[in-house]
């Protein structure tokens, strides 16, 4: 699902204020979650290298869904890439745990055409803020 709009807390009561629309036809999505880069420096002194936490990142990746040129999700993420727009984003997994974010889309460009497969979209997603997980319903 997602949203034009971003919330005003980041939080689920924030997400939950805003109006989602559901992209269909979704076939896969990117892995999700903090990783963070490690920054080293060695001690000239003893030859020990130091080691701390960098910059944080929560993923992102290529979102592919089956082509429905019909469907408002699939419309408004193509919207959201074309004016390179920061939009929210709601993931609601078969176990029930929901993830709120703020992403922006790279791209958004038809899958590569063969006998073997559908006619698709992929959207590469870069998530642009922490993930906010709602586990109320697992």
């Amino acid at each position: 699902h997602i949203s034009n709009s971003l919330p005003v807390d980041e939080d689920i009561s924030g997400y939950e204020a805003l109006t989602f629309t559901e992209v269909k036809g979704v076939a896969s999505i990117p892995e999700l979650g903090a990783a963070s880069s490690i920054v080293t420096q060695a001690d000239l002194k003893d030859g020990i290298v130091r080691k701390a936490h960098g910059e944080r990142d929560f993923g992102g990746g290529d979102v592919q869904f089956r082509e429905i040129n019909s469907d408002a999700g699939q419309l408004l993420l193509r919207t959201v890439q074309d004016s390179e727009a920061t939009f929210s984003v709601k993931v609601v997994r078969s176990t029930g745990l929901i993830e709120y974010f703020q992403a922006i889309a790279g791209s958004y460009r038809r899958n590569e055409a063969t006998t073997g497969n559908f006619a698709g979209i992929v959207s590469a997603i870069q998530v642009t803020s922490a993930i906010i997980e709602d586990d109320s319903n697992v």
